[in-house]
């Protein structure tokens, strides 16, 4: 098919799976802000190479399952902010080499992996990560080279902060950084 978009925002979805999308190959963006979402199966996003924009921001995830943007290699922004994420698991962007926006704030992560954000995320230029809970997060060797922008605003309980001036981030033009 040569559905390029799929805008369900604001509706009662509560799970994704492998048959969501299944045959939609060429999607570009999908916009399921808004939901009940809580569930999100390992390949929900299986086979959608082309997609670009994900938005499942303002749903009730509590889980990233690993492997789950494995696919996406074409993604440019995930917006998962005001969820209920708990932690990254191991190699959560490691195949999305061209993202550029990363923005997971207001959920309550308190581990990130420290190989949830790979060293191959040579494009991001921005990370959002304000109004969580950490209590432990390394940032991955080699820094965010690209990063323009972090935000780590009301992160509370930060025991093991990663110094936001050792990011690795030399062309960082916004740090917005306090506890």
């Amino acid at each position: 098919t040569n559905l390029h978009e799929v805008l369900l925002e604001q509706n009662l979805l509560t799970i994704l799976d492998a048959s969501t999308f299944k045959g939609l190959s060429r999607l570009r963006t999908i916009d399921l802000s808004y939901n009940t979402i809580g569930s999100v199966t390992y390949d929900a996003f299986q086979g959608l190479v082309n997609l670009k924009y994900l938005y499942l921001d303002h749903n009730v995830i509590r889980e990233l399952p690993p492997g789950i943007f494995e696919d996406l290699v074409s993604l440019h922004r995930v917006d998962l902010n005001n969820n209920k994420i708990q932690s990254l698991p191991d190699n959560l962007f490691q195949k999305t080499n061209i993202i550029t926006d990363i923005r997971l704030n207001n959920n309550e992560i308190r581990i990130i992996s420290s190989t949830a954000f790979s060293h191959n995320l040579t494009y991001l230029q921005r990370l959002n990560l304000s109004s969580n809970v950490f209590s432990q997060w390394t940032i991955p060797e080699g820094g965010f080279p690209s990063l323009l922008i972090l935000s780590m605003v009301n992160v509370e309980q930060m025991y093991q902060a990663p110094d936001p001036i050792q990011c690795g981030c030399p062309g960082v033009q916004q740090l917005e950084f306090t506890y």
